[in-house]
């Protein structure tokens, strides 16, 4: 638990945390209205396969 508590004290990692999830909202915003593409065709095949396996 120590761990944990630890990583929530720490501003920075929260910030990192945040950046990252809201990349992964804005990267699946634009490949929802076609603004961007998946190139690899493998992940596209995932992505259009199943969105919740795309980001696991």
């Amino acid at each position: 638990m120590d761990v944990v508590r630890q990583f929530f004290i720490s501003k920075t990692l929260i910030r990192l945390l945040f950046l990252c999830c809201s990349d992964a909202l804005f990267t699946d915003i634009g490949l929802h209205l076609a603004f961007i593409e998946e190139l690899n065709p493998l992940i596209r095949r995932i992505y259009e396969w199943h969105v919740g396996g795309y980001y696991c």
